[in-house]
Formats: structure tokens, sequence, C-alpha cells
């Protein structure tokens, strides 16, 4: 049975959290400007960019450049060798327990830019940031990653957990 739930809370300074369902383990948090700074829209989404699950907010200034970050806390068993791959359009980036490891601050009239890392994890949990600015109206980003020696691909909803 799928549980929805809908909350709506008003933070200052000028901040709207909407959850919609308990299964979504990334924390999405837009920005009306594409600094990272205006008002910030912040919801549950299942991933990042649009294959991920991304969630436009209605609010959101139409035609104007924005900002999102994604965060979430992946949960390695005993840690070891990964890799992440990052694609965009317009500026994006990557950081693993806050440290910059993916850099795709591609230049304005670059269409797409796609970026690796090879890094090794600590087990536990391994908080993963991922930033994107948006200033075309179909915005693109993909982030994959191998773990535990598989193939690439989108991270498993059940090795991530919902940051606090």
């Amino acid at each position: 049975m799928l549980l929805l739930m809908l909350a709506v809370v008003v933070l200052p300074p000028m901040a709207l959290i909407v959850v919609h369902r308990e299964d979504r383990p990334w924390k999405a948090t837009y920005f009306t400007r594409p600094d990272f700074s205006g008002t910030r829209l912040v919801q549950r989404e299942p991933g990042p960019g649009r294959d991920g699950g991304m969630r436009i907010p209605e609010n959101l200034p139409r035609g104007k450049a924005y900002s999102v970050r994604w965060e979430t806390v992946l949960e390695t068993r005993r840690g070891g060798r990964a890799a992440f791959m990052l694609s965009a359009n317009g500026g994006s980036r990557m950081l693993i327990n806050g440290r910059p490891a993916i850099d795709n601050w591609a230049p304005p009239d670059q269409d797409r830019m796609t970026r690796g890392v090879q890094v090794d994890l600590p087990a536990g949990d391994v908080r993963i940031t991922v930033e994107h600015v948006v200033r075309v109206a179909h915005p693109f980003l993909a982030l994959e990653a191998s773990l535990d020696g598989r193939p690439p691909g989108r991270i498993a909803a059940e090795r991530l957990k919902y940051p606090e």
C-alpha cells in the first residue's frame, strides 16, 4: 500500500518545504537564482535530474535561470572503490562528504559536459551533494555510479537515506 504524505511548512528566509513520499531519499533544494540564493523551495525526490525523478516546482519563475542542490546519504557497507559520472547542460558539480569530486562548471555556450571520478569511499554513511545551474528551458542532468564492482547506473534507493 502506498502512503502519500503532503506537508507544507513555511520557514525563514522564505523557504517552502514540500514532502511528497517517504521513498524519495534525495533532498532537492531549488533556488530562484542561479547562484544558489533567493527563495528556497525544498522537496523530496527519487534522484537528481529528470531521469532521477526531478520535479521542477510549479511556483519556480519560468523563463529565468535558477539553481538546484540535491543531497542524500549513501550507506556503504564496507567502503571501497567507487566510480561516479555526472553529465549536465549548464554548470554542475558533485561533492562527497563536502569535498569537490566532479567539477562541470561548463561555459554558457557549451551544450553538455560529462566528467567522471574514481574515489575510495569510507565504510558507513557518505554524504553526496549534486549542484546544477539551470539556464535553459529543458534542463538535463544525470548521475551514475559504479558501486561494489557493479556496472554503472542510478544509485539504488535502498542504498540511500534522506539527509538529516
